[in-house]
């Protein structure tokens, strides 16, 4: 349905009010990194979310205002490494993600020529 949901292991009951909506079908699952949760719609977009609160933000393409945050595809999941999300799109672009500033910090073409 294109929302993130955060239950308790525990319980079972919701621990957000409201579930996040991502605005897209998410085929992958997401990353935690510290007390942050960034996961990526199949459309592309990502998505950073405050894991105690549910709020999240969308990362913003590099050079396109309204376009998805990844110019293709995502069906790969998200991997944390260091502080930072690596998000692979179906155009062979690794999209590094700073998930404190929610943005695209670094791009790279793994096309081989």
């Amino acid at each position: 349905d294109g929302k993130l949901y955060a239950l308790n292991a525990a319980t079972g009951t919701p621990v957000w009010s409201e579930p996040f909506d991502a605005g897209g079908a998410i085929a992958v699952a997401p990353a935690v990194v510290g007390d942050r949760l960034v996961a990526a719609t199949k459309a592309g977009d990502v998505h950073v979310v405050n894991l105690a609160t549910g709020q999240g933000v969308h990362v913003p393409n590099l050079t396109k205002e309204k376009a998805a945050t990844c110019d293709a595809v995502v069906v790969a999941t998200p991997v944390a490494h260091e502080g930072l999300v690596y998000v692979r799109a179906q155009n062979n672009v690794l999209y590094a993600i700073d998930p404190v500033t929610a943005r695209v910090v670094l791009t790279f073409s793994l096309k081989m020529e």
